[in-house]
């Protein structure tokens, strides 16, 4: 992934998370429930893995 597509990916992935504050969480049945935060687990997992590989960039290029 190019440098501008990083970005590109990493704005529509933050506008989309600004989307789960406003969730009504309380409106989901119970397997819902445990769907949505089975795909919120692997998202996290996503993140930080995205998190540690930017980060490890940033420290090789001082």
């Amino acid at each position: 992934m190019t440098s501008p597509g990083a970005l590109e990916t990493a704005t529509a992935v933050l506008d989309h998370a600004r989307e789960l504050a406003e969730v009504p969480w309380d409106q989901l049945t119970g397997a819902e429930a445990v769907q949505a935060a089975a795909a919120l687990a692997q998202v996290k997992a996503l993140v930080d893995g995205a998190l540690v590989g930017l980060a490890e960039q940033l420290e090789s290029t001082g």
